[in-house]
């Protein structure tokens, strides 16, 4: 078993219990990029969305790069225990975060996934945010996020849907996550600007999510 580093390595658990990003056995070997051009790179801009000006370093330029990003990113998790016992949590992914909830008993779970960007960094790329029992047991999706390469240039700007999702440090399983209500778009002005919305890990059937805030300012 050998770790994977690239966006984590380990969270407890419990007192005993390890959740550890490794290399997923199946990878193979590093692709090597062929002699054989991938072809133009085109970009283009139909729905004449918001174009990016802001200059960010370590971006991916071609098809290569999606394969190196791919097999270097992808990540098998894995539950150790202190007596050496271990078992895969789940499918391999791009896992980005994990986060145990403060009872122990669940795990909030973010993962990016197909389609990238030349343009934007991997935070920006399609992302699923998902809850998982502490033993390996998948719950429910929160939301499927899409690429996003038109947030609005202007201070303050985000994207669109859940963000800043985590637990409540004051209940046992409990999430929050805020959502904007400008479109993302800091310039527009509104009022609430941002809400903050709270619900269990594991609501009852038609449970909808209470709003735990109002903010007229950017949370």
């Amino acid at each position: 078993m050998c770790l994977n580093a690239v966006f984590g390595s380990f969270v407890w658990v419990n007192s005993s219990v390890l959740l550890v990003y490794t290399i997923p056995l199946s990878r193979g070997d590093s692709p090597k990029k062929s002699l054989v051009p991938f072809g133009p790179k085109i970009q283009s801009n139909e729905q004449q969305n918001v174009i990016q000006n802001r200059y960010t370093e370590g971006l991916l330029k071609d098809e290569f790069d999606e394969y190196l990003f791919e097999h270097y990113t992808t990540t098998q998790l894995v539950l150790a225990t202190l007596d050496g016992t271990v078992k895969e949590f789940g499918p391999p992914a791009i896992y980005t975060a994990v986060e145990p909830s403060p009872d122990q008993k669940y795990i909030l779970i973010t993962s990016i996934d197909r389609p990238y960007s030349f343009t934007v960094s991997y935070t920006k790329f399609p992302q699923k945010v998902q809850v998982w029992t502490a033993d390996g047991k998948f719950v429910r999706q929160l939301c499927e996020l899409p690429l996003v390469e038109n947030i609005p240039i202007a201070y303050n700007s985000v994207r669109e849907g859940m963000r800043l999702i985590s637990w409540r440090a004051d209940r046992p399983s409990t999430l929050y996550w805020v959502e904007t209500q400008d479109g993302g778009a800091a310039k527009v002005e509104v009022s609430p600007r941002d809400i903050i919305y709270t619900q269990p890990a594991e609501p009852v059937e038609g449970e909808e999510p209470e709003i735990l805030h109002k903010l007229d300012l950017r949370f």
